[in-house]
C-alpha cells in the first residue's frame, strides 16, 4: 500500500482500501510533480545507458565462443541471461516512458493539486461525505469544511509544492483552496446535470 495514501487514510478515519483503490483509478496516481520528474527523467537516462553497456558487451561476447562455452560448461549461459536483462531493461524504459507521458503535473503544480482534491472528493463520496467548499468568515485562507481541511492535509502529504520562481525559494505547498473550489464545483455541476 502506498504510504502517502495510508497517512491520508488514516488522518481523515477513511478505510485504506478504498483508499489505495481510488489512488489506483485517479489522476493522481500517474501524476508527478517537478523534481520526481527530474529523477525519473535522470534513472531513464542511466537505464538506458546501462542497456547499451549491455548490448555492446553482449555483442563482444558472441565473438568469444570459448569464454561462453566455459560459463555454459559450469553452469551459466551469459548469453541468454544478458538477453533477458536486456528485455527486462527494455519493459523497465518502455513504463518510466510511458509514466512520464501519462503524468499530470510535470512542473505545473496547479494540475496535480487539482489531481489531488479531485481524489479527496472521490474519498469523501466513497464515505457518503459531503463535498462542501468554504471558507472562515474572518479569514479566506482557512478551510471552513471537513472537504477544505482535507485536501489542505492531502496536498501537504502528497507534497504538491507551487513551482518556485528560483533555485534558491523555499517550497511551500501549493494553496488547498482553488483545487478544493473547483472539485467541489465540478462535484455540484455533475449532479445538476444528473437531474
Amino acid at each position: 500500500m502506498d504510504t502517502k495514501v495510508r497517512t491520508l487514510a488514516n488522518h481523515l478515519g477513511f478505510d485504506p482500501m478504498v483508499a489505495q483503490k481510488l489512488y489506483f483509478e485517479s489522476d493522481l496516481f500517474n501524476s508527478i510533480d517537478g523534481p520526481e520528474r527530474l529523477e525519473l527523467e535522470a534513472a531513464l537516462s542511466a537505464i538506458k545507458s546501462l542497456k547499451r553497456s549491455l548490448t555492446k558487451a553482449n555483442n563482444k561476447l558472441k565473438q568469444h565462443g570459448v569464454l561462453t562455452a566455459a560459463f555454459k560448461y559450469n553452469g551459466y549461459d551469459l548469453l541468454a541471461s544478458m538477453k533477458d536483462m536486456e528485455a527486462g531493461l527494455t519493459e523497465i524504459t518502455a513504463f518510466g516512458e510511458d509514466k512520464l507521458k501519462a503524468e499530470t503535473s510535470g512542473t505545473k503544480a496547479n494540475k496535480r493539486a487539482h489531481a489531488v482534491a479531485k481524489y479527496v472528493a472521490e474519498l469523501f463520496l466513497a464515505h457518503d461525505l459531503n463535498v462542501g467548499f468554504g471558507v472562515q468568515p474572518l479569514n479566506a485562507n482557512e478551510p471552513s469544511t471537513p472537504y477544505g481541511r482535507a485536501v489542505r492535509e492531502a496536498l501537504s502529504i502528497f507534497k504538491v509544492y507551487e513551482t518556485p520562481q528560483s533555485d534558491f525559494e523555499t517550497l511551500k505547498i501549493v494553496n488547498w483552496k482553488w483545487p478544493a473550489q473547483a472539485s467541489a464545483k465540478a462535484l455540484r455541476n455533475t449532479k445538476t446535470n444528473k437531474k
